[in-house]
């Protein structure tokens, strides 16, 4: 990072002492020959009145071997000879943003045309400054431009095309950049949908950011301009000054860098801080505007960087779309950011173009990074669920049977009491002799017995039919009225399953009753707890009738 700021204070130092060179403008097209030209300082000084002038009138200017990036009023001067057969031409004046430039062709047969460029102009390209001109084959002629712009991004140059090529140059950049456009408005859109079917910070504000962008460059290609006919330069760079403050919003908390570099997030807030402070001068000191912007910036989009490099670095997967889409917005900017600070020219016709591609190159990484996240939030959010439903299965499950437990019971009871009144049925059971095998043989064997006679109710009930032991020896089943019956007498397969098992002495006592016959939950459970155990006492009774009958014919055979 120390690197990185080294280098912005050197293209801050370089560009405030080394205005941009003037150097020679840029004449191209196929075969029409450069004659020489020159920039000149323009004061109340008149275009030529003829081509006959222009010497004498040349001589009069002062030469501008540099050219201030905060504005100013030039002169420009070119010669040039078509040596093509090719008489429809197109004048392009200025590669970037330029607020007016008044344009004269001299001609060498004598005639003289004149036009009107840049933003504050009649288009006759849509969101292109061209004009259309003739220059018969084998002619010569002098361009003189005079130039006026609040601040220059490049030195004042002309561009020449034959009309077909400039027509394909346009249809081609234009589709590029509506695509671009149209792109991050629907990605902005998409994303506010998204925010509004589940809110996240991170998702509003790179919809924010998105529609921000989008505005920006809308206005860099002309389109209010075109459309709206608005031509106010003062609000050209707003978007761009705001720029920083919603994607360092989104950055913060799609990073998480609160919470794993709280440093980086303290030092994030300059971008909230630095552009507020320098968007006046849009109003106050526009020539100032671009440069500024550009700091503003490049301090943002140096932060950034860092920022998701040590996230990177740090582990955390999803900061590798947001790296690549700085890269992407980085490289491009490489290009238009140099130039902005008055370090270099444009290397290119249409730097703006390629910073809008990778902007929105830059946006769809950060979609993609997005998806990502709510993708690993959609997967935490299953794991914890699942996790939850584990843990309600754990507080509702008996651990040592396998089947619902007491607190299972009550929630269910509660439920169906009221919604299953007419047709519900609670069965108690107590298993009987669990005590005796407990003392016997000790409870890892009546552990067993507890699991068998769990199992075999299971089994007895089928699904659907849910069994609890209540602790202990006591077990209860939620049925329907009308299977009681049923129920009670499969109930002794199961103790015979049990005997079988090697329990001998186990048994179940059983008491039921229906919901219709009490008023409460609480009073059905107690109704059949009263007749389960009418129902152990007989059972004792009987087994003790029956030792006492066992041992009186004992008595008698001896």
């Amino acid at each position: 990072m120390k690197i990185l700021l080294r280098l912005l204070l050197a293209m801050l130092l370089a560009s405030a002492l080394q205005p941009v060179s003037a150097g020679q403008p840029v004449v191209s097209g196929a075969d029409v020959m450069p004659r020489g030209g020159a920039i000149y300082q323009a004061a109340d000084t008149a275009f030529p009145s003829s081509a006959a002038d222009i010497g004498r009138w040349r001589l009069s200017l002062s030469p501008a071997s540099k050219v201030s990036m905060f504005g100013g009023a030039y002169w420009l001067v070119a010669q040039v000879r078509n040596d093509t057969d090719v008489a429809d031409w197109v004048l392009v004046p200025g590669s970037v943003m330029i607020e007016r430039a008044d344009v004269r062709i001299y001609a060498s047969d004598g005639t003289v045309q004149q036009f009107s460029g840049g933003y504050r102009a009649d288009y006759q390209y849509p969101l292109h400054y061209g004009q259309r001109i003739r220059l018969a084959p084998g002619a010569s002629a002098v361009i003189v431009v005079h130039t006026d712009s609040p601040f220059y991004r490049a030195p004042p140059a002309v561009r020449l095309f034959t009309e077909p090529e400039y027509r394909h140059l346009v249809s081609v950049e234009n589709m590029l950049a509506l695509g671009a456009l149209g792109a991050l408005a629907a990605l902005a859109l998409f994303n506010l949908f998204v925010h509004l079917m589940k809110p996240d910070r991170a998702t509003l504000f790179y919809a924010l950011y998105l529609l921000l962008y989008m505005v920006a460059w809308a206005q860099e290609f002309l389109l209010p301009a075109q459309i709206l006919g608005w031509h106010d330069m003062r609000w050209l760079y707003v978007p761009f000054f705001l720029l920083p403050i919603p994607n360092t919003v989104f950055y913060v908390e799609f990073l998480q860098l609160h919470r794993h570099f709280p440093l980086l997030a303290r030092i994030s807030r300059i971008n909230y801080v630095l552009p507020l402070l320098l968007m006046p001068c849009v109003l106050l000191a526009l020539p100032y505007a671009p440069f500024l912007a550009t700091l503003a910036i490049s301090v943002w989009l140096t932060i950034a960087l860092v920022s998701g490099i040590a996230c990177l670095r740090a582990g955390n997967r999803q900061a590798r779309y947001f790296v690549l889409a700085f890269v992407a917005l980085l490289l491009p900017a490489c290009l238009i950011l140099p130039s902005n600070f008055g370090l270099v020219p444009p290397p290119v016709n249409n730097p703006e173009l390629l910073t809008l591609l990778g902007g929105t190159l830059d946006a769809v990484l950060l979609a993609f990074a997005l998806a990502h996240k709510l993708r690993q939030l959609a997967v935490e959010k299953d794991e914890a669920l699942q996790r939850l439903n584990q843990s309600i299965v754990q507080a509702q499950t008996d651990h040592l049977t396998g089947i619902f437990n007491r607190h299972a019971f009550d929630e269910q009871l509660a439920h169906r009491f009221d919604a299953q009144r007419h047709e519900l049925a609670v069965l108690l059971i107590d298993l009987d002799g669990l005590k005796a095998v407990n003392d016997r043989y000790g409870h890892t064997r009546g552990d067993a017995l507890l699991r068998a006679f769990a199992q075999g109710l299971v089994q007895l009930v089928g699904s659907g039919v849910p069994v609890f032991r209540l602790g202990g020896d006591e077990f209860t089943v939620l049925a329907r009225k009308d299977d009681v019956a049923g129920l009670l007498e499969a109930l002794q397969q199961v103790e015979q399953s049990l005997r079988a098992e090697g329990f001998p002495h186990a048994g179940a006592s059983v008491g039921w009753a229906a919901a219709t016959e009490a008023a409460s939950r609480e009073a059905m459970v107690a109704l059949a707890d009263q007749r389960m155990y009418e129902h152990k006492t007989s059972r004792r009774r009987a087994r003790a009738e029956d030792a006492q009958q066992a041992g009186a014919v004992g008595m008698v055979a001896r």
